[in-house]
């Protein structure tokens, strides 16, 4: 809609010359027609484009976050296309990725928008003169190095009421009216579950891999041999499109079999992208690299030590082992979650990193000199955790200590082997508290099935303990070394593991330990004598007992009542296991 600007002339006014009215007003026949060149169909992404859309009719700001190289500029291209018939006053696409100053926004803008300088106005009044009431559409991407720059966009949006703004960004914008829209990775196939070549084309991630793949290699076909190995290769890189892209392009050399087995090192195999794109995401540790750079020190900080956790973590977890001394980190945290660099969880309130940018969270830690206090100190956190888990169990909350245990058990074990890594360099802190912790995991692996792990564990830190000091932990490593012997049919040693367990904890006066002891040997003596067995059964009802040991005086009477029977004494057997049920029901 093209307008003029006229000067009347008449006694008594004074009429600029034509050149000082240039750029006064402006010539609006709609923006510029800037949107970046329609690529292949979009994989995946309808439903996130039809929130979008249905977003950007309610919504005068949406803003799109996740972490990079999960496609979100190029689903805020199609989104543009989709709701262009809807804008007809224009639709702009302005290229923000070059911008690092928060004041240069609004000219950038007001460049990508074709706004003509003038004297006596600013470039931000253009561009509200520009658009004005006009019911048009800007499509602004990577905000999350100018995100300072929101206040300006904010009062671009108020004092043009028509105006539309969708953004992307690796953290929010944080204005009035602000809608967020986090952008997921592609929908991934289960690990669990073994399917046809058809039935994992229909998720995406697989899809966009098949796709990318056959145009690098054209003789590419997903099969029933190697659909196993792709699945793989697209969890392993969390569903994201550009790791996805990335990996596929190096299927002109390698089978996705031997693509699999590269990818312990994910950052430096996807390091060749397209030419076309800009440098920060031709390769993978670009793209994250770019967003670490966007954080403060206090963040890098943090970004950097979140790598220690296997698994996950909840909030008191990262505060235990990331924090200074004394000092919180909870703002960090919630910029990192800002930033698409932390995930959560919000069914079981859980935190964690995508595969990929925990590796290049580890690196950074490396760098940093870190690693090994920060893995020691993530160490003395999962002790605390095993010690709650082993009173959960002999407690009375022994289902919910066991889901607890599976769900920490990554890091359970990246603790673990901290600790025998440390321990084997002649730490005797470390062995101690290695000790302690197979101790005290003895019933969970128990339950768990997990007998020769715990078995390798106990008996490697038991092998590290060059002293041989008596302790609690000693005795602990002994009795789970013992429970995992007699699962695995090994009596006689179980016997003597466990016999030295009691030995050290009467000598030290653990009482819990002497108890469990007691409990185990009567176990072991079921296939080798019953009737010293029994001995100790009854003295470790009567020790738990005095000890107000409950759990423990319920588990010797089930072992009393298994070898009174084994004696033929049925009576006494039913005794023992009414017993043994009361105390269970009490415990719940």
């Amino acid at each position: 809609r093209p307008f003029e600007l006229y000067a009347v002339r008449g006694d008594g006014l004074v009429v600029p010359e034509p050149a000082a009215l240039e750029g006064k007003g402006e010539r609006f026949v709609g923006f510029p027609s800037n949107l970046p060149e329609a690529g292949p169909p979009l994989l995946g992404r309808a439903v996130d484009l039809e929130s979008l859309v249905d977003l950007a009719r309610k919504h005068r700001v949406v803003t799109i976050t996740g972490p990079g190289g999960v496609g979100k500029t190029t689903v805020l291209a199609e989104l543009g296309r989709m709701l262009a018939p809807e804008f007809l006053d224009g639709v702009a696409f302005v290229a923000l990725a070059d911008v690092n100053d928060p004041s240069e926004v609004l000219p950038a803008l007001a460049e990508a928008l074709d706004v003509k300088e003038a004297e006596g106005r600013t470039l931000g009044e253009g561009v509200i003169t520009l658009i004005g009431d006009r019911q048009a559409l800007l499509l602004l991407d990577n905000l999350e190095q100018v995100v300072a720059a929101a206040p300006d966009l904010a009062s671009l949006v108020e004092r043009c009421p028509a105006l539309r703004v969708v953004t992307t960004s690796r953290t929010p914008l944080r204005i009035a009216g602000e809608q967020e829209y986090s952008l997921a990775p592609l929908a991934l196939p289960p690990a669990s579950e073994t399917t046809s070549a058809e039935s994992l084309e229909a998720y995406p991630s697989v899809a966009l891999f098949v796709e990318r793949a056959t145009k690098t290699k054209g003789s590419f076909e997903l099969t029933p041999e190697n659909g196993d190995a792709v699945a793989a290769v697209c969890r392993r890189l969390d569903g994201l499109p550009l790791a996805l892209e990335l990996a596929a392009a190096r299927l002109r050399l390698l089978s996705p079999e031997a693509l699999l087995e590269r990818l312990d090192r994910a950052l430096d195999l996807l390091a060749s992208g397209r030419r076309d794109t800009p440098e920060r995401q031709q390769t993978l540790r670009a793209t994250i690299g770019w967003s670490h750079s966007l954080l403060t020190e206090q963040e890098q900080r943090l970004f950097s030590r979140l790598a220690v956790f296997a698994g996950g973590c909840t909030v008191a977890d990262v505060e235990a082992v990331c924090a200074e001394p004394g000092e919180s980190c909870l703002d960090e945290l919630e910029s990192l979650l800002d930033k698409a660099l932390v995930q959560v969880d919000g069914r079981a309130d859980r935190l964690g990193m995508l595969q990929t940018i925990a590796e290049f969270a580890r690196e950074q830690l490396a760098a940093a000199g870190e690693a090994d206090a920060i893995a020691l100190g993530h160490a003395r956190r999962y002790a605390e955790r095993a010690r709650e888990i082993r009173d959960g169990i002999e407690g009375t909350e022994q289902v919910s200590s066991v889901e607890r245990g599976i769900t920490e058990e990554a890091n359970l074990q990246a603790a673990i082997d901290t600790l025998l890594e440390t321990a084997r360099r002649g730490d005797e802190n470390a062995t101690e508290l290695g000790m302690q912790v197979c101790g005290d995991l003895w019933m969970y692996w128990h339950v768990r099935g997990k007998n020769v792990t715990a078995r390798e564990y106990a008996t490697a830190f038991l092998d590290a303990d060059a002293r041989r000091t008596p302790t609690a932990g000693r005795a602990g490593a002994l009795i789970t070394a013992g429970l995992a012997s007699w699962m695995l049919g090994q009596y006689e040693q179980s016997l003597d593991e466990w016999a030295e367990a009691h030995r050290i904890a009467a000598e030290i006066g653990a009482q819990r330990e002497i108890c469990i002891a007691a409990i185990t040997q009567a176990l072991a003596l079921i296939f080798l004598d019953p009737e010293v067995g029994l001995r100790w059964a009854e003295e470790s009802i009567e020790t738990s007992r005095a000890a107000g040991f409950t759990w423990a005086a319920g588990i010797a009477s089930t072992v009393a009542g298994i070898l009174h029977a084994v004696t033929a004494d049925p009576d006494s057997s039913q005794a023992r296991h009414s017993e043994a049920l009361e105390i269970q029901r009490r415990l719940g």
